[in-house]
């Protein structure tokens, strides 16, 4: 019997089934705690997962050298990706972005998406796709479309809302320091003001907000509302930390699965205001687009009828459920008692970046869905 032969015979009596194999992660384990090396590469069980999502998509996805990435064929954005990582291992998957250049993502260009599958965890990387040919190539073919016919035109969405008199299409920009509210904007004949869309896929789109900066320029009564959230979201986080006496404010919280993220539904009588945006904040939105990201028009003589739905916002604020959700940013987060003042409205701070630091942690986002399943 060769060395080999004795390698495998004494890993094969230690595991459960009297034979290694290759596919238990518990073996694989058992083997380097004997041998002291491991058996598979470090990126061995992210490729099983690059794998089957390759297999399962290959018009859009593709292999790349590196185990822990995927090649963006298709250009597709990152709700879609998302979407294909549910429908290949379960619509409750939860799936995690964490940006370039911010631990774990081993990336400096792309995204990583961190999920779970049976129980371990996956950090990959969705490699390639410029930003202009994934989250803005919808606004892009729309804006292209519009200003391919020559004068006034008329736009014609796929649920047969028109708009008439355009004279041109534009991106829209802001003096708002975050991303503005509408993404594109319709010069209109005759009117001093453009009607305003805010330009969004098919796949749960987040819905407006612009966070707890821009939820603070809001009215009084949506500020209530967030400043209730916040305070009924620091007492839930607190009870779970005061619970859990092995973690103080030192504890770096980042691969802990105690604190998911919380969610609030927004009263009816507030979503239009949040919807519609203001003037700072790149609004006041007129209309939402919802469609897929690569827009197909139909354009004859000067109507352009698109494949995406014009929506506009007031029915939209009407028809749509809207909840805000807390999450934590990117990275390591701890627990804190202090407050933060925004716009002149005071909440509390709740994760910060660093103990003791005044960089908040929690995130306020916005959704047509609850974010996780946390409502309070």
């Amino acid at each position: 019997m060769n060395l080999i032969d004795k390698a495998i015979l004494e890993w094969s009596y230690k595991t459960k089934k009297g034979y290694p194999d290759i596919n238990s992660q518990e073996d694989i384990a058992l083997f380097e705690s004997i041998f002291g090396f491991k058996l598979l590469s470090e990126n061995a069980f992210e490729k099983q997962i690059t794998q089957q999502l390759i297999n399962k998509f290959p018009e859009t996805l593709g292999a790349l050298s590196n185990d822990y990435r995927v090649g963006n064929k298709g250009k597709i954005d990152s709700n879609e990706f998302i979407q294909y990582i549910k429908d290949t291992f379960g619509s409750e998957t939860e799936v995690r972005i964490v940006p370039p250049k911010q631990s774990p993502n081993r990336s400096r260009s792309f995204d990583a998406f961190l999920f779970k599958v049976d129980g371990k965890e996956v950090n990959i990387n969705l490699a390639g796709g410029k930003k202009s040919d994934t989250t803005e190539r919808q606004e892009k073919g729309v804006i292209d479309a519009i200003n391919s016919v020559e004068g006034i035109k008329t736009v014609i969405g796929a649920n047969g809302f028109k708009i008439e008199n355009i004279v041109k299409a534009d991106k829209v920009t802001s003096a708002y320091k975050y991303e503005p509210y509408a993404d594109i904007q319709f010069i209109i004949k005759g009117k001093d003001d453009p009607f305003m869309i805010s330009a969004k896929g098919t796949s749960s789109p987040t819905l407006a907000g612009g966070g707890l900066s821009g939820m603070t320029l809001f009215g009084d009564k949506v500020k209530k509302f967030i400043f209730d959230f916040y305070n009924d979201a620091y007492k839930h986080y607190k009870n779970i930390f005061d619970k859990n006496n092995e973690i103080t404010y030192e504890t770096d919280l980042y691969k802990t699965d105690i604190f998911p993220d919380v969610n609030r539904e927004v009263p009816s009588e507030l979503i239009l205001e949040i919807m519609k945006g203001t003037p700072a904040m790149g609004g006041p939105v007129d209309a939402y687009y919802i469609g897929a990201m690569d827009v197909v028009p139909d354009i004859k003589n000067n109507t352009v009828t698109f494949d995406g739905d014009i929506i506009p916002v007031e029915k939209f604020a009407k028809d749509s459920k809207l909840f805000v959700h807390i999450r934590k940013r990117d990275g390591s987060y701890f627990f804190t008692d202090s407050t933060q003042t925004v716009n002149n409205l005071t909440v509390p701070r709740i994760f910060t970046k660093k103990p003791g630091s005044k960089s908040s942690q929690a995130r306020l986002g916005s959704n047509s869905k609850p974010r996780n399943k946390v409502i309070i």
